[in-house]
């Protein structure tokens, strides 16, 4: 099986990996800035999110949004400044904060063969893949049941995969030490 992950098996998550992660939705999503929701996405290890330019780029868009609706629904110019002054005054104190996924070592959990399906049009179909699932150990490798859950493709035309070419086991994590738990990815 092309030395596919399995279940035990301890792997080192280097920077530049693309994996998928539940994160804070403001780190997702330009338009839920102010949002305390998650999400499941696409995360790059080692990358850092950020909610400041979202919220520049967040507040431009709205003062152009309002612009142009006080121009076409009631006929009168409005000033952009005085549209921006306008949204400054109402957002709440928004802190800049930033997300980053750390490198570092996690077990696989759960293994898969999964994900395919088909596509619009004649014949279009998309295999299963190797799927993993994974939990960030603790810093002296004991498993932790609330460590950062992950999860990437070995195989499959997925975003988030990374080929069993590219990724080795440091070591197995002992299964009496693995009180697993596996929450469903949306």
């Amino acid at each position: 099986m092309k030395n596919f992950l399995k279940e035990g098996d301890v792997i080192f998550l280097k920077a530049g990996m693309k994996v998928h992660a539940m994160i804070p939705e403001k780190f997702v999503y330009g338009n839920s800035m102010l949002s305390k929701g998650i999400a499941r996405h696409v995360v790059e290890v080692g990358k850092v999110f950020s909610t400041e330019p979202d919220l520049a780029s967040g507040i431009h868009l709205l003062t152009n949004a309002i612009v142009q609706s006080f121009e076409s629904k009631l006929g009168l110019k409005i000033k952009a400044d005085d549209a921006k002054a306008f949204i400054l005054t109402q957002l709440p104190a928004v802190k800049k904060e930033k997300f980053v996924l750390d490198e570092g070592e996690f077990v696989v959990i759960r293994t898969a063969m999964e994900g395919g399906g088909s596509g619009h049009g004649a014949g279009d179909t998309y295999p299963d893949g190797h799927h993993v699932f994974c939990k960030r150990l603790n810093a002296d490798g004991t498993y932790n049941d609330k460590g950062t859950e992950i999860n990437f493709y070995q195989s499959g035309c997925f975003t988030g995969t990374i080929l069993p070419k590219d990724i080795s086991v440091i070591r197995i994590q002992p299964k009496k030490l693995v009180n697993i738990t596996v929450k469903k990815f949306a």
